[in-house]
């Protein structure tokens, strides 16, 4: 458990606080727009850890640094897209009116921007790691 726990705890903090946010200040929609930013972000990042995971035990080759950080946005992106589905389903099932397709665009650019982001920012990262060849 906690094995797992190290690897999905961003997205599990990120979806906590969106529904803190959509229980306690339903009114602010700006702070979904955070939380989309935030999810994307944190789908990237766990895509990234078990992407490493599967390469350090083998499972997985070692991929170009282009190809990894396209499949860790292309992975947000995937949930992204996922979550916008559950929404849809939870509109017609309760009967909420307010998702419109402008919202659900925005969603999912916000979801990607956060996906570049953090993976952008995570082989910028990697690559300062290398130590320099002689």
């Amino acid at each position: 458990m906690r094995f797992l726990l190290s690897i999905f705890w961003p997205p599990i903090v990120v979806l906590g606080l969106h529904m803190l946010r959509v229980v306690l200040l339903p009114e602010v929609y700006q702070l979904d727009m955070v939380a989309h930013f935030l999810g994307g972000a944190s789908i990237a990042l766990v895509a990234w850890k078990v992407k490493h995971l599967l390469t350090q035990r083998r499972f997985v080759p070692k991929l170009p640094r282009w190809l990894h950080w396209f499949l860790c946005i292309a992975t947000a992106e995937l949930v992204g897209v996922l979550w916008e589905f559950w929404e849809f389903y939870l509109q017609n099932q309760l009967m909420y009116v307010g998702l419109t397709l402008e919202d659900t665009m925005s969603d999912l650019v916000l979801d990607l921007c956060g996906a570049i982001v953090i993976t952008s920012v995570l082989v910028w990262m990697k690559r300062s790691q290398k130590p320099p060849t002689t």
